[in-house]
C-alpha cells in the first residue's frame, strides 16, 4: 500500500522493500550461540524444516510451521522482519513451587524475495524460590529459502 501510493505521488521510496514470496519455504538452522541455559537444561535443537510464508498486506506476513502455532512478522524496510513473542508460554511446576515462561523473538533479513537470514532469540524466566537462576537466554541463527 505504502509503494502503491508513493508511486502515485511520483516517489521512489519504496525501492529498498523487499517482499517474500508466497508458499513453501525451507528453515535451515545454525548453532546455540550466546548460551546461558544449558548449564541448567539441556537446550532443545531448532529443527530443519519446511513452513509456508503468506503474505497478509500492509508489510506483514504469516508463517505456518505446521509443527507449531501459525505466528506474524511484520517487514520493517529494506527486507528486515521481526515477529515478536513468535512463542510464548508459562508453565508452573506445583511439585517445585516455580513459574517458568518461554518467550521467543525472531529478527532477520530477506536478501530477495527467496532468501534470508535471521535469529531467534529465547528467553526463558524462572519465578520461585528453588529457580537454579532467575533468567536465561541463548540465540539460534538461522537461514530460510523458498522452495
Amino acid at each position: 500500500m505504502r509503494c502503491a501510493v508513493a508511486a502515485a505521488l511520483g516517489l521512489a521510496a519504496c525501492a529498498g522493500e523487499i517482499i517474500p514470496r508466497d508458499g513453501a519455504w525451507v528453515h535451515d538452522p545454525g548453532a546455540v550461540e550466546d548460551d546461558t541455559c544449558s548449564q541448567f537444561f539441556e537446550v532443545p535443537s531448532d529443527p530443519y524444516g519446511d513452513f509456508s510464508i503468506t503474505n497478509t498486506g500492509d508489510g506483514a506476513f504469516r508463517i505456518d510451521a505446521g509443527s507449531a502455532e501459525p505466528f506474524s512478522c511484520t517487514l520493517l524496510g529494506d527486507g528486515a522482519f521481526e515477529c515478536p513473542s513468535r512463542f510464548e508460554n508459562e508453565e508452573t511446576l506445583t511439585q517445585y513451587n516455580v513459574t517458568i515462561s518461554f518467550n521467543v523473538d525472531v529478527e532477520g533479513t530477506f536478501s530477495s524475495a527467496t532468501e534470508g537470514a535471521g535469529e531467534q532469540h529465547v528467553t526463558v524466566n524462572c519465578e520461585g524460590l528453588l529457580c537454579p537462576a532467575p533468567s536465561c537466554s541463548y540465540v539460534v541463527p538461522f537461514t530460510i529459502s523458498a522452495l
